[in-house]
């Protein structure tokens, strides 16, 4: 029998005339959700290192003696500029493809990552911001977090601790920071992320992911640099060939080069979908398993239809996407004389990635039901299967699944990418299942955890935002809900 998920307090949305920042009732509700889901991991800055960030080899020994000259005790802002310059010294010999570059944000507004979503949610101001591996900051804000790696929240002395003294301030500081690793983990399709708390001259490394957060032990940054040190060289040296940072998701890659701006306008502009400069920033390309172990599907999501906006939580984004060639071509254009009529032509599919608790069955399982159920009906019905091709087959199971399930999309694919990382072994994983919810739980269990799933289906009806009648609304909550039943 199924079971309710406890009803845990999430931040809120509010409409754009919303004070949001300040608004006390969002900074309670984000409180709520981080408490008691931030673990000190009592042991050894090595282990730390080790077991939560496992990139590859050590650094070569640092030769700088102190890198690191910032005050304490003064002016936060004070401290910027001296701590940018140690961080570019201890990483001055990392590779050129490799080396991040550090930017003084100096409290400067970084905007929701997603433009659509921008006036759902409020801006945040990191102190200090590091670059991807090998590239610059241009212009003078950050690209909307996609190009952001990690981030360095300060305060001037160790009393801003926020997991050694616990006040109203600190708790916020602790925001601070869910709030820069739930951006990062949103623009960039992250498995997990991490951030750095500097107070006074100590330091704390947090890694957070979709169930919760380790941090490491306290250590002095001034006497021990050449802990940040390690702490980036694993960063940015992750062991995943696909992953250009730790924490990566080796199906998903975004665009980053003028090259990638000219492909994804030509299969927008062939599959005669509407974009803006905008548009190709937020879009990225995914690959998802095909039915039966097929042949990868490769998919260009070009916009984020919804985004669930909790940190520790199921964290649903559901996209529209284009089935794209290896070489970005978009598939099932219909012939260039047939024309598209300026509506969106080719293979256009929706793509929703979740994480789900571990105990709770797989999504993708429902829609293997149901397929499976409508391939046999399918089989069933034809005299003679020798004679059927796939193409005549799958045209087949649409029609059955269509009469079948009137308002439920169409199963196209789907991966359980926790279920199959497990498998793997313990080096070659790279989060696609959390790590963090067992050390909340004592007894620790690890259906607590939450597994990465993504499924793909092909399109169906009208944005409730773009709905033309009453009734037609109507019909839509109505298939949603008797979606949900038939789950349960």
């Amino acid at each position: 029998m199924a079971t309710a998920t406890p009803r845990i307090t999430k931040q809120r949305v509010y409409h754009f005339t919303t004070p949001r920042q300040d608004c006390d009732a969002d900074m309670w509700a984000w409180r709520k959700e981080i408490d008691g889901r931030i673990v000190s991991m009592k042991a050894s800055l090595d282990d730390f290192l080790h077991f939560f960030v496992h990139g590859s080899s050590d650094p070569p020994l640092l030769q700088a003696a102190r890198p690191f000259n910032v005050p304490e005790g003064k002016r936060e802002s004070s401290m910027y500029e001296p701590l940018c310059a140690g961080l570019r010294e201890i990483v001055s010999d990392f590779p050129d493809a490799t080396r991040p570059c550090f930017h003084n944000n100096a409290h400067e507004v970084i905007r929701f990552p997603f433009q659509k979503q921008e006036q759902e949610f409020h801006t945040t101001k990191p102190d200090i911001i590091a670059s991807l591996p090998g590239q610059q900051f241009e212009g003078r804000f950050p690209d909307r977090w996609r190009n952001i790696s990690t981030v360095f929240e300060v305060k001037n002395t160790v009393k801003g601790d926020p997991i050694e003294y616990r006040s109203p301030r600190n708790d916020e500081t602790l925001v601070q920071l869910a709030k820069s690793a739930r951006n990062i983990l949103v623009a960039q399709g992250r498995l997990f992320v991490f951030v750095v708390g500097i107070y006074g001259h100590y330091a704390r490394i947090y890694r957070f992911d979709r169930a919760g957060a380790v941090c490491s032990d306290r250590f002095n940054y001034q006497k021990e640099p050449s802990i940040l040190r390690r702490f980036l060289w694993r960063l940015t040296h992750p062991t995943h060939q696909n992953c250009d940072i730790l924490g990566a998701d080796p199906t998903v890659r975004l665009t980053s080069t003028p090259s990638d701006q000219t492909e994804i306008e030509a299969a927008l502009s062939a599959a005669s979908i509407e974009h803006t400069e905008e548009t190709w920033k937020t879009c990225r390309w995914v690959t998802v398993k095909g039915a039966d172990d097929g042949a990868q599907l490769r998919y260009l999501l070009y916009d984020p239809i919804f985004i669930n906006p909790g940190l520790f939580s199921r964290a649903t984004t559901v996209w529209a996407g284009l089935e794209v060639d290896d070489d970005g071509h978009p598939t099932g254009l219909p012939p260039r004389e047939d024309g598209t009529s300026g509506q969106p032509a080719g293979r256009q599919v929706i793509v929703k990635d979740s994480w789900q608790q571990l105990a709770r069955r797989p999504e993708a399982e429902h829609y293997e039901q149901i397929y499976a159920s409508i391939s046999l009906r399918v089989l069933q019905s034809v005299a003679d299967a020798d004679a059927r091709d796939n193409e005549v087959e799958g045209k087949a199971i649409a029609n059955a699944w269509n009469e079948a399930w009137v308002g439920l999309a169409e199963f196209v694919a789907g991966d359980d990418l926790g279920a199959e990382e497990i498998k793997r072994e313990v080096e070659d994983r790279v989060g696609q299942q959390t790590s963090t919810a067992i050390y909340q739980h004592s007894p620790p269990h690890q259906l607590y955890e939450r597994s990465h799933s993504r499924t793909v289906s092909k399109t169906i009806g009208t944005p409730l935002s773009e709905f033309a009648t009453t009734k037609e609304m109507v019909q839509a909550l109505m298939d949603a809900i008797e979606a949900v039943r038939l789950r349960r």
